[in-house]
């Protein structure tokens, strides 16, 4: 089944799509969420109330855990849906140039 890049094309604006949600939804979702994990993690390797360098750096590298996490499931998730939706309006594509010849003329 050979492809004609609409596939690939949808792919790519969907993986656009989903850069733009993540620029303005999972930046912040994202450091949110993962820096909780994180402070909750150095909770459990200090202690409550112990003021701990080791809590500081867990909370900063659950918010960059959390930040990349949430940048390979929007981008990703946009590039999938994009090549499923490629592969859905292929038919319609294929039956639209049905009968074009190089030139652009219906034989």
């Amino acid at each position: 089944m050979k492809g004609n890049g609409l596939e690939r094309t949808m792919g790519y604006i969907g993986s656009g799509a989903g850069l733009a949600l993540f620029a303005g939804y999972g930046v912040l979702h994202g450091a949110l969420i993962g820096g909780t994990a994180g402070l909750k993690a150095g909770v459990f390797f200090c202690g409550t109330g112990v003021t701990c360098l080791l809590t500081r750096i867990t909370a900063g590298l659950g918010m960059v855990a959390g930040v990349g996490m949430a940048a390979v499931i929007f981008i990703l998730g946009g590039y999938a849906a994009g090549r499923i939706l490629g592969q859905v309006m292929r038919p319609a594509a294929d039956r639209a140039n049905y009968g074009l010849v190089a030139g652009g003329r219906r034989g």
